[in-house]
């Protein structure tokens, strides 16, 4: 089966609608992945659907709950997507929810991969450039 086929059963079957323009930015999104894995070291995954069925789907299907996730996915505006390496989730969450991803990593080979993918694409998202997140529980 090929990767066109495969992406689209499977967001038939995780039931998360989607149209002809998302399909082509993840179709595009992998591609990007695929051809720079080997220079940026990406994702673990070498071939073009594994990395679909292992990352890129993978992904998506957080969208089935995304009632649980966002309170209100109409009012969800910004996300912060913080070790995002290949831009996963967060770049995908961007083409499906229509939302800014504010991606950040503080490895240089997966910013400088996130700078390209978002001129090639052409989708919106924001590059946290270098940042280390630290989180303080209290």
């Amino acid at each position: 089966m090929d990767i066109d086929n495969i992406l689209k059963l499977s967001l038939k079957e995780l039931g998360i609608n989607f149209s002809k323009a998302q399909v082509s930015l993840v179709e595009e999104y992998l591609n990007l992945v695929y051809k720079h894995n080997k220079k940026f070291n990406l994702v673990g995954t070498k071939d073009k659907e594994g990395i679909l069925i292992r990352h890129i789907l993978d992904s998506i299907s957080i969208l089935k709950y995304k009632k649980y996730l966002f309170y209100n996915t109409n009012n969800v505006e910004k996300i912060l997507d913080v070790g995002t390496g290949a831009g996963l989730p967060g770049v995908l969450l961007s083409i499906f929810l229509s939302i800014i991803s504010y991606n950040c990593s503080i490895k240089l080979n997966h910013y400088s991969f996130l700078t390209s993918i978002r001129l090639h694409i052409g989708i919106y998202y924001k590059d946290v450039p270098l940042t280390k997140v630290v989180f303080y529980f209290l």
